[in-house]
């Protein structure tokens, strides 16, 4: 199943992100990129899924992520998410094996480290 020719019709295209050319699925309100676990050693090349017509980006702790999630809905459709606990953790583990300092600070912004708790 060819997944971006799939999509054709709802209005995504194929984009590409990063130097190593990453796909990922662009519509105007929506931004669909593909991970796969990074294992052992890893690798700065994307994984290829040929089954699917497209090629993913390696990410450690990914599985982490999905250890323990949340369901909610989302106008009418019922969508998984990583718990918010979960995705900041894995924010803030991430942020130190990011290339730039731009992807760093990025990654250190979506974890909600600037955040103020009422139980501080």
């Amino acid at each position: 199943m060819d997944v971006a020719e799939l999509l054709k019709d709802l209005g995504f295209v194929v984009g590409f992100t990063g130097s190593k050319g990453y796909i990922r699925l662009e519509h105007p309100q929506l931004i669909v990129e593909f991970l796969v676990p990074e294992r052992g050693r890893g690798s700065d090349k994307p994984y290829s899924l040929p089954q699917l017509g497209l090629n993913a980006q390696p990410l450690r702790f990914l599985d982490f992520l999905a250890q323990n999630t949340i369901t909610t809905k989302v106008e009418g459709l019922t969508v998984t998410l990583p718990h918010p606990i979960n995705f900041a953790l894995h924010k803030l583990l991430v942020l130190t094996r990011r290339p730039t300092q731009e992807k760093q600070v990025k990654d250190k912004r979506s974890s909600g480290e600037n955040i103020t708790s009422p139980y501080r």
